[in-house]
């Protein structure tokens, strides 16, 4: 019995510290838990939003991306490639999150959870990586390339 409480302790301490979100989302796209992280990246208080929707969360124009990835996910039932994309502070601010959605199965194959890790991010790669390239050219004198 100490393990098992070891453990559990273990693990709230993991999801109550981490830097990311830590949630878990059921098939129909509800959220059914979400670590206290979600509070300071985004403003909404963890009793706001476990058991809603997560599409009012999501940016307007990138709740499609998300519908087919939570649906790619559930027909594949396997981890896929991280999805960036944005999502809406309670202050209004649009923040970018970088996502991945992990099936739980049981022995018989049948899905259990689906636990999901969002990393908070200042902006998406490329376009930050674009931003960078940008100011690099304009440091540089007219007609010189970076190498």
């Amino acid at each position: 019995m100490l393990a098992l409480q070891a453990a559990e302790r273990r693990y709230r301490l993991l999801a109550e510290h981490t830097q990311s979100i830590i949630y878990t989302i059921d098939n129909a796209g509800r959220l059914t838990y979400v670590s206290p992280s979600w509070t300071e990246l985004l403003g909404h208080p963890v009793e706001e939003v476990i058991g809603r929707d997560f599409r009012p969360f999501v940016h307007p124009e990138d709740v499609p991306l998300c519908e087919d990835f939570l649906a790619r996910t559930l027909r594949e039932r396997r981890v896929l490639p991280p999805l960036t994309y944005r999502v809406l502070h309670r202050d209004g601010r649009v923040c970018y999150h970088r996502s991945m959605l992990a099936p739980v199965l049981d022995d018989d194959g049948q899905l259990q959870a689906i636990v999901g890790n969002a990393i908070h991010q200042r902006h998406p790669w490329p376009c930050g990586r674009r931003r960078r390239a940008a100011r690099l050219r304009a440091a540089l004198p007219s007609g010189a390339a970076p190498e």
